[in-house]
């Protein structure tokens, strides 16, 4: 099957299913809503996962409520104290991993059908933590086509105990063992989940901890976050993508 070939439920190689055992979906959520569900409906489409952890931010306005959405779809949904920022918290969601691999994502993001077709090779090789390039969706199909938007690589699967956080704001966590690049996409939806005063008010709290991880070891200047997260005030290009996903509602 080609790459970008839209794949239908159920419609996987043996492969696939082979390997559903050895992975599990972690999840960390912040007042996911639709977002959240948008998510448990792609990680349920197809089977490939032996397990589905949903990690709800203690901050979040409604705790009870994000948990009954992932009970919906079969998540074993935990909360989890969120003392200084969401990146220091990732060190114990990928503790909670206890098959060979696990897969990260945000409440706002899904993997693109290359990796539905792709991910029983990826853990069958010798690497130990793949990242993936991410599309900043502009528009349903459509993405930011230049720096910093993309390609945005983000280190997502990995095998159990080689990513490791060290709790820096917004810096990728270390890899413990062979790092890969896969072709497969994460799709990011936050440009079209939030509006442009919800996106500034989210990045300007990433600012204030930038401003205190600037100040104690030379992190990324405040500004980087700023206009990462705001391409409106900004010139940029997007263009359509090159890979299909299922663009849930």
């Amino acid at each position: 099957q080609a790459d970008g070939a839209r794949l239908r439920d159920g419609d996987l190689p043996e492969a696939v299913v082979s390997i559903a055992p050895n992975l599990t979906l972690v999840v960390l959520s912040r007042d996911g809503g639709n977002r959240l569900r948008r998510l448990c409906r792609w990680a349920t489409a197809f089977d490939l996962f032996g397990g589905l952890l949903l990690f709800v931010d203690d901050r979040s306005a409604d705790v009870a409520a994000e948990k009954a959405v992932a009970a919906e779809y079969g998540f074993v949904a935990r909360t989890i104290r969120v003392a200084t920022t969401i990146d220091a918290a990732l060190a114990d969601v990928h503790a909670a991993v206890k098959t060979d691999f696990g897969l990260h994502l945000g409440d706002d993001e899904i993997m693109g059908e290359r990796f539905v077709a792709k991910v029983a090779e990826m853990m069958t090789s010798d690497v130990d933590v793949w990242a993936f390039p991410r599309y900043n969706l502009s528009a349903p199909g459509r993405y930011i086509a230049q720096e910093p938007w993309y390609p945005d690589h983000a280190r997502r699967l990995f095998r159990r105990g080689h990513l490791v956080h060290r709790g820096q704001v917004h810096e990728g966590p270390e890899v413990l063992g062979r790092l890969a690049y896969g072709d497969a996409h994460i799709f990011h939806f936050d440009m079209l989940d939030f509006s442009h005063e919800e996106r500034d008010a989210k990045w300007r709290r990433y600012v204030d901890q930038g401003v205190v991880q600037a100040s104690r070891d030379r992190s990324l200047p405040p500004w980087w976050y700023r206009q990462w997260a705001v391409p409106e005030d900004y010139d940029h290009e997007d263009r359509e993508t090159e890979e299909g996903c299922m663009l849930w509602p």
